[in-house]
């Protein structure tokens, strides 16, 4: 920043980050650049994604139907029961593609609605056929169990009831089925995007770009300002004109004492008439001290 304008005063961000242009297009293509190899390095991730509506919206009871309960709190312990280790145990021994019931779970996520009776089930794993398999098992290892729970209960019932409560349990047991009214088929997604690596890189890169420009050009106002702050300080002290002062004493040289250099007063100051020698103080800038210097009259 040139002399004479205020250190308070600093030129638009926009000129503060074009003077670090090239700094800022190198660290935005280098992330670009980046994003785009993990993208096509890294092993992809499919998750397939299923709907489970179920047909109830409680528990099944053969002796008094379908009890009160509430829906939010019924499909919480569904969603409970789908991701237990003892039903995803069950899953594995029925084909889902995992080592253990651990992994199943780990690779699992059953989502409850707020708004219906659905259960959301998702599952990931590197290959898209492994993944759709994995929630079919799931799901069909889910209403296995709900179906087994419904012949449980109606083999108690047939123990200890009449013929006519046997026949109401048995109409009962076939509305409620095994609590699933329907099942979407599973759509499969991929969760790691080459492009979408390299553009949120890309900005990072930019982000961290202008970061470090502004930074820069900052630390160079800072070093600017202590410049002229010490150059001034150092013409005040030799008692030198400041230049940034538009007064008659900056042209003059009146100022601090300091001797004149115009003309009329010749070169150490005014002349007494005659061959007299006069003295003036004169301030040097080595020492700053005032010593007595004979003037010669013409």
């Amino acid at each position: 920043m040139p002399d004479g304008v205020p250190a308070s005063a600093k030129p638009p961000l926009l000129t503060r980050l074009r003077r670090h242009l090239g700094l800022i297009i190198a660290l935005t293509v280098g992330g670009l650049l980046v994003g785009l190899l993990v993208g096509l390095l890294q092993p992809k991730s499919y998750t397939a994604e299923s709907r489970v509506f179920l047909s109830s919206q409680a528990s099944f009871d053969a002796l008094g139907g379908d009890f009160a309960s509430e829906p939010t709190r019924y499909l919480d312990q569904q969603a409970g029961v789908m991701t237990s280790r003892t039903l995803l145990a069950e899953a594995v021994k029925g084909g889902a593609p995992a080592r253990d019931a651990q992994e199943l779970q780990d690779a699992l996520e059953v989502v409850p609605s707020a708004e219906s009776d659905v259960l959301t089930v998702r599952a990931t794993a590197g290959d898209p056929e492994q993944a759709t398999e994995r929630v079919d098992k799931v799901i069909e290892a889910f209403r296995d169990y709900q179906a087994d729970l419904v012949q449980k209960q109606l083999k108690a019932v047939e123990s200890v009831s009449n013929a006519g409560e046997k026949r109401l349990a048995q109409q009962r047991a076939a509305v409620f089925g095994d609590g699933v009214q329907l099942v979407e088929d599973a759509s499969v997604t991929t969760s790691t995007s080459a492009i979408g690596n390299a553009t949120v890189l890309a900005l990072a890169g930019l982000l961290l770009g202008s970061a470090i420009a502004l930074a820069r050009d900052t630390g160079r106002d800072r070093r600017d300002r202590a410049a002229r702050r010490q150059k001034q300080e150092l013409r005040v002290a030799a008692g030198w004109p400041d230049p940034d002062d538009g007064s008659d004493r900056a042209e003059t040289g009146a100022d601090h004492g300091s001797p004149a250099l115009s003309a009329e007063h010749g070169a150490f100051g005014p002349s007494a008439p005659g061959n007299s020698a006069s003295w003036q103080n004169v301030k040097t800038p080595e020492s700053a001290r005032s010593v007595q210097t004979p003037s010669r009259s013409t």
